[in-house]
């Protein structure tokens, strides 16, 4: 891999981790409900990455991607079981 996709990889991990930390720990409101860009600014990042990371969220089912709307972070989402 080279360094260009290395930097791009640990930028999309951050913004990842970032709002699944947040979620999970509830510091990021339920009703929550933001474009992308805006979730970009207040982290300090560019769109790619974190949109990346917003598509890995959704895969795990902790966010909706709602068409020109943004991101809703998904009010029935449960913990799995272990």
């Amino acid at each position: 891999m080279d360094m260009a996709n290395l930097k791009n990889r640990s930028r999309v991990d951050n913004a990842y981790d970032r709002q699944r930390e947040g979620i999970l720990e509830n510091l990021i409101s339920p009703d929550y409900q933001a474009p992308a860009s805006d979730i970009a600014l207040r982290l300090g990042m560019s769109r790619t990455p974190v949109g990346e990371a917003l598509l890995k969220l959704e895969s795990e089912g902790l966010v909706e991607m709602i068409p020109r709307r943004g991101v809703g972070i998904l009010k029935d989402f449960k913990f799995p079981s272990l």
